[in-house]
């Protein structure tokens, strides 16, 4: 009897470890805190078109040359474009989650002082895959500038009207911060991802 009571002990003492070791979650891993997954392409995108949500961009990389990491906020989901030689994000592309048509989208672009956040708000008609009007568009720095001598930030449709396939936006940005002064001529290009 005393054999059988110590082999049960022993064996609710190992299930509870395991228990405690297999469902306590990893608190210190960024992949779970911030929602990190492998990007994986939806059908029918080309080599330079990269899925965020429900919009894709077009990039100035093949995808098979860069490393791609997705994470997801409350918010957003982002989309990290890296060098795989150097391990430096190039971009990160970003879009805002809703059940509405309106979304968000942003291109970070790093600068010797911070980030530019370039973006636009467009409406989407996800059924027939078509950009409906873009709403507003601008840019947001992070730190702020000391100056901003120039900031042109424009939209439109690559065919010249609306519904479109294809808006893209494009910018001239001319920051000083102190001494340092840093000219960006940056954009990208959306469509909707079809059904």
């Amino acid at each position: 009897m005393k054999k059988e009571y110590w082999i049960a002990v022993l064996l609710a003492v190992v299930i509870f470890l395991a228990v405690l070791v297999i469902d306590r979650p990893d608190e210190e891993d960024p992949a779970e805190q911030y929602g990190t997954s492998e990007y994986t392409d939806p059908p029918g995108l080309t080599g330079h078109q990269l899925a965020l949500n429900q919009l894709y961009v077009e990039i100035p990389y093949e995808k098979k040359d860069v490393l791609l990491t997705k994470r997801t906020t409350d918010s957003h989901v982002f989309v990290d474009v890296t060098d795989k030689d150097t391990e430096d994000v190039l971009y990160t592309y970003g879009e805002s989650l809703g059940s509405g048509t309106e979304r968000q989208v942003v291109r970070e672009v790093p600068t010797k002082e911070g980030t530019v956040r370039l973006q636009m708000v467009v409406d989407i008609d996800p059924s027939a895959g078509k950009i409906q009007s873009v709403i507003s568009s601008g840019a947001d720095y992070d730190p702020a500038p000391d100056e901003v001598e120039n900031e042109m930030v424009s939209t439109g449709s690559r065919s010249g009207e609306f519904p479109a396939d294809h808006v893209e936006i494009l910018s001239s940005l001319h920051l000083r911060w102190g001494t340092e002064r840093e000219n960006l001529y940056e954009g990208f290009v959306i469509g909707v991802i079809g059904k």
